[in-house]
């Protein structure tokens, strides 16, 4: 064996009995300090042996690659110097102690990062060249004689993809293979090793330790890697990202919890009250349960939690997996029985509780255990999830049943995940909104520039990655779950944007409306991915965004700018009627602007008749700045013409693309009442759930009347539903005010 192999199969066994140690919480701080150094160069290592230079251009450089490997390290140097000053260390306290008091070298290193980063940007925006089967070539189509334009274009991209890069792959990896869950990765590969090829294949002859896992590794990377250098790939990619995020969890906090370990680097900085072990949760109710029956009952409750806990964050990555190498996804029987088993005791009788990290300097997701309570019950969950285990099993030798039963564990799975993004995003918001707010009162402008940089990135990165999961999942041919077709897309489009609104109008009165934000966000993200898909259903979902995104945007602004009502309703109306006139260029939506007499005289009678009604339900009116007759029209002109750009013109123009006219109708109709509804809670108090109700039919039926004016022929015509409107809109407010005016 060469000289080399040698030294690598001494480096492994190194980590391998360092780890094993490790894992049973034995190390000495010194020696875990240096076995997290070895695990970052040899992290370091395997990324400069894939290069990135060959990901990104497709034509590799070891110089290039040593230097931005560099550049990668100064930036999650952060994360290495958290878990220092936080381990226990006496011979090197030193290092601890200096890296404590001198915080500002985390910033000074993070600069040297971002200015090494730019300036290799640079060189290679101006220098390289690049292939079409590269990840920039995916961005920027490759050209033989390059402008000074372009250069400076591909050096933007550059820039942009490796700042991406090294926070959600670099710094990702080093913090998670490196620190977090090295010796998990060590001694799994450990066991790969010995079971594939000396229990399963057989084979006597030795062969390097090292030289399998990387030849194995090797294919497995360079297959992932390869999704980013395709077009029609690229998306998943970004997916299998997202569901990993999921899968290590189940390393950070799941096997800690099992085996008992209480220094595990995310478990040793999180409250030990609500982190404690299974063993420690279990033993505690054991001493207390009353009988026999009862601590049966709850070590198999335990066990099943576990299970649940497992699966849901298992499944999604086994359904990408499948996707990835073109097989089939499907689950044996027992495994279906199992899963649902498990839930019933996930749900009645839960352990573990999924939440986000708030209010500490690490972000993401947070699983908490709990001890169990009720054990009168606890017995009666036990039984209905061993039936449950049986029913789910005989329903399952069924085809067609089982089938279904499939989709129900990759919806509740896939849910799951939803739910846990959403957790990691919220718990990532929340940290850098704080950090940004904080750099900005110490006049850290630039530190505050990447930190913004990177709270777009995060944005886009995981809602958008969930989002194309669920896409793929949808479209995949070897997942047989809701096969996506231009009906339930509909569907479902339609389902979400009502959820959307009705969101939007029982969340925008509270004081907290992150949670609305996010889904907004959620919402914009996803109308840009349906262009992917269908062009015509992504104008429906992006204007029912920009909608809702106006209002909550001039919802936020009432709240922290000190502007009088009445002043701010006049501000909004202006800004939705600029917003909307700029949506319908960009949409091409042809006006008609022809006037028919007839028409003109049935749209006055129909709004007079509808302020009349509206009179005797006493429908809340805005607050007026004068009350003086030319004000009152000029306002109420302006009410009805952004109303009927909005419902009458975007929604129910974009809406017909895809439903039928009547559809369209009720669709516009629907909405246009229920954003009248945002102070609901004032509305019951004040009026009851009777006349609310009646207020609410009302609203839909005007509606649907200023949508069937709106329609001449092949064009949208908002002419006449603008002078009803208007009209309707005068009722309401010339009673209060004529008889001061004329009088």
């Amino acid at each position: 064996m060469k000289l080399k192999h040698v030294l690598h199969e001494a480096l492994f066994l190194f980590l391998i009995i360092f780890s094993v140690v490790d894992l049973l919480e034995l190390l000495p701080g010194e020696v875990n300090v240096t076995k997290k150094l070895l695990s970052w160069l040899l992290v370091g290592y395997l990324l400069y042996y894939f290069s990135l230079t060959r990901i990104l251009f497709n034509n590799r450089n070891r110089k290039m690659d040593l230097l931005l490997l560099l550049s990668f390290y100064f930036f999650a140097f952060k994360n290495l110097s958290h878990f220092i000053v936080n381990e226990e260390l006496l011979y090197l306290n030193f290092m601890k102690t200096f890296l404590y008091k001198n915080q500002i070298l985390n910033e000074i290193m993070f600069y040297l990062g971002s200015l090494s980063i730019l300036l290799w940007s640079l060189f290679a925006g101006f220098n390289l060249n690049y292939k079409e089967d590269s990840l920039l070539g995916i961005l920027r189509r490759p050209k033989a004689g390059k402008s000074a334009y372009d250069k400076i274009a591909d050096s933007i991209i550059i820039y942009a993809i490796l700042l991406f890069f090294s926070y959600f792959i670099f710094a990702v990896i080093m913090e998670w293979f490196a620190l977090a869950i090295d010796s998990y990765v060590i001694i799994g590969a450990l066991v790969y090793y010995i079971v594939v090829f000396y229990i399963i294949h057989r084979r006597k002859t030795y062969k390097p330790f090292l030289q399998i896992v990387a030849e194995t590794g090797d294919e497995l990377i360079k297959l992932f890697l390869g999704l980013f250098q395709n077009k029609r790939t690229v998306y998943f990619g970004i997916s299998g990202v997202i569901v990993m995020h999921a899968v290590i969890d189940i390393a950070n906090f799941l096997l800690p919890y099992i085996f008992n370990l209480h220094k595990a680097f995310y478990l040793s900085t999180l409250a030990h009250e609500t982190h404690q072990t299974i063993l420690n949760l279990l033993q505690n109710n054991l001493d207390l349960a009353p009988a026999l029956l009862s601590q049966i009952s709850i070590v198999y409750v335990y066990i099943q939690n576990i299970v649940s806990v497992f699966l849901l964050l298992l499944i999604p990555f086994l359904i990408w997996i499948k996707i990835f190498n073109k097989q089939r996804f499907h689950l044996p029987k027992w495994v279906l029985a199992l899963f649902f088993s498990a839930i019933v005791c996930f749900l009645f009788s839960p352990v573990f509780k999924v939440s986000a990290l708030k209010n500490l300097p690490i972000t993401g997701v947070d699983i908490t255990t709990h001890s169990l309570q009720n054990y009168e019950i606890i017995p009666i969950i036990s039984i209905v999830s061993v039936l449950w285990f049986f029913i789910i099993y005989v329903l399952s030798s069924i085809p067609k049943i089982k089938n279904r039963i499939d989709d129900v564990v990759i919806f509740s799975s896939i849910f799951f995940l939803g739910q846990y993004v959403y957790y990691f995003y919220h718990s990532t918001l929340l940290y850098y909104i704080r950090d940004i707010y904080f750099l900005f009162q110490n006049s850290k402008i630039l530190l505050m520039f990447y930190i913004i940089l990177y709270l777009i990135m995060i944005t886009l990165f995981y809602i958008s990655g969930f989002i194309l999961f669920v896409f793929e999942v949808l479209t995949s041919e070897h997942v047989s779950f809701l096969r996506l077709n231009l009906k339930l897309q509909k569907e479902i489009i339609f389902a979400w944007s009502v959820i959307l609104y009705l969101l939007f109008v029982f969340l925008v009165s509270k004081a907290d409306i992150l949670i609305l934000i996010i889904l907004m966000l959620s919402s914009f993200i996803l109308s840009f991915v349906l262009f992917r898909y269908e062009r015509d259903t992504a104008r429906y979902m992006l204007t029912i965004n920009l909608v809702l995104g106006s209002f909550l945007l001039m919802t936020l602004v009432s709240r922290f700018a000190d502007l009088n009502t009445a002043l701010l309703e006049l501000i909004t109306r202006l800004f939705l009627i600029t917003i909307s006139v700029v949506m319908i260029f960009a949409l091409n939506i042809k006006l008609g602007i022809g006037i028919s007499l007839r028409r003109l005289i049935t749209a006055i009678v129909v709004g007079g008749a509808s302020g009349f009604w509206f009179i005797l339900l006493r429908e809340p009116r805005a607050h007026l700045l004068w009350q003086s007759l030319g004000y009152i029209i000029i306002f109420s002109f302006l009410i009805s013409l952004t109303e009927e750009l909005i419902f009458r013109v975007l929604v129910q123009k974009t809406a017909c693309a895809i439903f039928p006219l009547k559809y369209s109708l009720l669709i516009q109709a629907f909405f246009f009442a229920l954003l009248h509804l945002i102070n609901y809670d004032i509305l019951l108090i004040s009026f009851g759930i009777a006349s609310t109700s009646a207020l609410f039919l009302s609203l839909i039926v005007f509606g649907i009347l200023m949508g069937l004016l709106n329609i001449e022929k092949e064009k949208t015509n908002p002419l006449y539903s603008i002078a009803a409107h208007t009209i309707a809109v005068l009722f309401l407010y010339l009673p209060l005010s004529t008889f001061s005016i004329i009088f």
